[in-house]
C-alpha cells in the first residue's frame, strides 16, 4: 500500500522521488498535503505500521482511495 501511495504521489507530481520530498512550485489542497504528511510519517517510521497495523492501514488506504477517485 505504501509503495502503491508513493505512486500515486509520484504521478500527480506532487512527490519528487529521488528525495523524497515534496515538489515545490505548486499549490496543493489541504486534503493532498495531509495525505504527503501520512505517506511520510509511515515511510520515515521504518515498522511499516506494525504497531498500529490496522490505523496505518486505513491511512494509507484513505490517501490511495483519494487519488483512485480523481
Amino acid at each position: 500500500m505504501l509503495n502503491t501511495l508513493k505512486v500515486q504521489l509520484a504521478t500527480v507530481k506532487m512527490l519528487d522521488t529521488n528525495t523524497m520530498l515534496l515538489k515545490t512550485g505548486k499549490k496543493y489542497s489541504q486534503k493532498q498535503l495531509a495525505i504527503y504528511w501520512n505517506f511520510q510519517m509511515i515511510e520515515a517510521d521504518r515498522s511499516m505500521g506494525v504497531h498500529n497495523y490496522k490505523y496505518t492501514r486505513d491511512m494509507l488506504q484513505s490517501g490511495i482511495d483519494y487519488y483512485n477517485s480523481k
